[in-house]
């Protein structure tokens, strides 16, 4: 049921339902209208309007009732919650009809708290490329293509949902930490129920074809494999000392009667049609098949004994649905028919009769074929039967395996790619990663190709990362390092870094590269703009924000003002843990302040040219170096050397400009944010030379004893630079 009509609570429902992302949605049809402005439903995805009357508590709690067969839904948390209550029995009502038939399989309802699972917008499921590529929405290239390793359709769809849905519950995330630990140190454990799983198929699915009464004779044969290797799932599990893996096994159920049932009634070679039931499952069917194999026996005595008695060698015994059993003769001997055989057709090439001892056996034949295929019939409706009366035991069973399968495929994962187990803390706002890697590039480039880079946040003195290179450099791939990783923590899957620390974040936000909105008459820089208002309007301390080249889409002077106040809110009013990459080199201005922190992509110019050592390392970039990417491009060189030309010239007509100055001047003559003076840099520093706090701050931050000859030499050439300064 719809509430509120606010914008924050629009958006808030927008983010829910990505995070659930329902095939299917129904809503009141007085609320049809503004349930589809809601930017979920602007993909094609589907809502259906309802008569309001079904949401009606007092009806809703009726049907509920009816439907679990309880006196009160006190055990499912939400008695109170009138909305909530009058929604599911809205839902209810809405099945029944439409499905025309008893929804045995729906046998609890499971409400979903406000903050139990990371709210996770459609930007950043796209920037983060977490179930499909960004680029054409293919499965192959997406974090859960390389996490998947399910042995069954309902684990990886499990596995989907691990990903949409980060917990939020520290105990939880320590439970799945702890069930897929044990798999990643007992890889007999995990082998030996992985092999297992490969036989359980999709219990899931086929636990809903039971509940409906619609499965199909093949759909038994592989309930049947399931239900006969669940029981030796159960015994390996009950080894396992983790609490979500004992859970498991406690909601595993065996039915070993059912098993048998199916082992002996089903036939392995099952068809649609036919041949469902073993004969020696039912001695009266037995009798009745035996009679249809006898048939064939009959009808080749009987039509040898025709030709012998006629004298005529053309003469055969034939079947059609329609005359049934005939016996055909040709043209040429009809004259040599007895008068004993009755004409039942005539055709062009001869004349089709029946005889008495022929309907005998025609008769014989088709009640013992009827009366097997009832009797089939009713054995399969009974077996039907009693899989429907187990379809929720089913059900409950199929969702323990699917979660197990889940975490089989992070401890296999995180085995054989290096990942570790992340560690959270009740400290405030901690973000901590050394030797990060992305999930997903490291794979595409391959681990010794990947360079790994550390990370700290900490919401205090490094809230916020300003990260400054060249384009192909790799500030993208880090942030998004940054992002997935937190992402995967709270997952409780291992993730790609020598090390992580980090308190709980509330969201994850992301606004990376460029797109329009043609149909929604909203240009690129717009649709920015957008992204980047809810970013500050919804994020919290306890956010995680990945901003990318912000202000980009419109003039060089109103990109750098809005990206300038963008940060500056973001630092002093919202607090979040924030990586904010950008190519207006005048934002490390900003780095003086309190929780500004910056940083770039290292880079070695050679011979005109630059190597992308795609290193983060203290410090503010001195060049974009967009003209030395433009000639790895491919751009014209001629074009290339005019640029070199212009940007000389511009640099030396903005001499006079100096950020430094206009900075001052901010501080002086604008006072946006109470106390601001918190975050001016301090004065007694000005007066010292310009990098010299960066440059204390990097050999401060150096370990000498882990450095090798490359990095020192790296570290050297940056002090220089930085030095040369003025």
């Amino acid at each position: 049921c719809f509430e509120y009509q606010s914008e924050d609570y629009l958006q808030k429902l927008d983010s829910l339902l990505s995070a659930l992302n329902p095939s299917e949605t129904i809503c009141r049809a007085d609320d049809l209208k503004i349930i589809k402005s809601i930017p979920f439903f602007e993909a094609e995805k589907e809502v259906r309007p309802t008569q309001a009357s079904c949401y009606g508590y007092d009806t809703a709690v009726a049907s509920l009732r009816s439907q679990f067969k309880t006196a009160t839904l006190a055990q499912f948390e939400c008695e109170d919650k009138k909305l909530a209550i009058g929604a599911a029995g809205g839902l209810i009502s809405y099945l029944k009809e439409t499905q025309k038939r008893h929804v045995g399989q729906i046998f609890k309802l499971n409400y979903i708290k406000d903050g139990s699972f990371m709210l996770l917008d459609s930007n950043t499921r796209k920037n983060l490329e977490i179930t499909a590529r960004a680029k054409d929405g293919k499965r192959q290239g997406s974090l859960l293509h390389v996490l998947d390793r399910c042995r069954t359709a309902m684990g990886s769809r499990r596995l989907k949902t691990f990903l949409e849905q980060p917990l939020q519950d520290i105990n939880k995330i320590s439970e799945r930490q702890d069930a897929i630990e044990e798999f990643f140190l007992d890889i007999s454990l995990r082998n030996d129920i992985s092999l297992m799983l490969d036989n359980v198929g999709d219990l899931e699915r086929l636990s809903g074809r039971a509940a409906y009464g619609s499965v199909t004779p093949k759909d038994c044969l592989a309930i049947n494999r399931a239900l006969k290797i669940i029981p030796d799932i159960k015994t390996r599990l009950k080894e396992c000392k983790s609490a979500l893996l004992k859970s498991i096994c406690a909601s595993i159920q065996p039915h070993d009667d059912i098993a048998e049932l199916l082992e002996k009634a089903i036939s392995d070679n099952a068809a649609e049609e036919g041949g469902i039931i073993k004969s020696d499952y039912s001695s009266e069917l037995y009798q009745l098949r035996n009679i249809r194999a006898l048939a064939k026996r009959w009808l080749e005595e009987l039509e040898r004994a025709e030709r012998e008695n006629t004298g005529i060698r053309t003469l055969k015994i034939g079947f059609n649905k329609v005359f049934g059993y005939y016996i055909e003769v040709s043209k040429s001997f009809v004259d040599k028919v007895p008068y004993r055989f009755q004409r039942k057709q005539t055709l062009t090439t001869g004349e089709r009769y029946i005889t008495e001892e022929l309907k005998e056996i025609e008769e014989k034949i088709l009640n013992a074929e009827e009366n097997a295929q009832r009797i089939e019939a009713e054995i399969f409706a009974q077996i039907k039967e009693k899989l429907s009366d187990i379809s929720p035991s089913l059900l409950l069973t199929a969702n323990a395996l699917s979660v197990l399968d889940a975490l089989i495929s992070f401890a296999e994962v995180s085995m054989e790619y290096g990942y570790t187990r992340p560690k959270f803390t009740d400290k405030k706002n901690v973000l901590q990663i050394k030797g990060g890697r992305h999930a997903v590039v490291e794979r595409i480039v391959g681990s010794m190709n990947y360079v790994p880079n550390d990370t700290l946040l900490d919401g205090e003195n490094n809230r916020t990362m300003i990260i400054t290179g060249p384009n192909m450099a790799g500030k993208s791939t880090y942030m998004r390092q940054v992002a997935v990783i937190a992402l995967l923590a709270h997952t409780g899957c291992f993730v790609p870094a020598d090390y992580v620390e980090l308190s709980l974040i509330d969201r994850i936000f992301t606004r990376i590269g460029a797109s329009d909105d043609l149909g929604g008459g909203r240009s690129t820089f717009m649709v920015e703009m957008i992204e980047v208002a809810t970013i500050l309007n919804n994020a919290t301390d306890k956010s995680l924000l990945i901003l990318d080249e912000i202000g980009r889409g419109t003039s060089t002077i109103d990109g750098l003002s809005i990206a300038w106040a963008s940060v500056e809110w973001i630092n002093k009013k919202i607090k979040a843990k924030t990586l904010f990459a950008t190519h207006f080199l005048e934002l490390a201005e900003l780095g003086g302040m309190d929780g500004i922190k910056n940083y770039q992509i290292t880079v070695k110019e050679i011979g005109g040219s630059v190597l992308f050592l795609h290193k983060i390392a203290p410090g503010g970039a001195s060049k974009s170096f967009g003209i030395e990417v433009a000639s790895l491009a491919g751009v014209n060189r001629e074009v290339v050397e005019r640029a070199k030309t212009i940007m000389n010239f511009l640099e030396a007509e903005r001499k006079e400009l100096k950020v430094s100055a206009i900075n001052e001047k901010l501080y002086e003559q604008i006072d946006l944010y109470s106390n601001i003076e918190d975050m001016r840099p301090d004065k007694e520093e000005k007066q010292l030379h310009k990098n010299a706090k960066s440059i204390i701050e990097i050999l401060n931050s150096t370990d000498l004893n882990n450095c090798t000859p490359l990095s020192a030499f790296n570290l050297l050439a940056e002090l220089i630079k930085l030095a040369k300064e003025n």
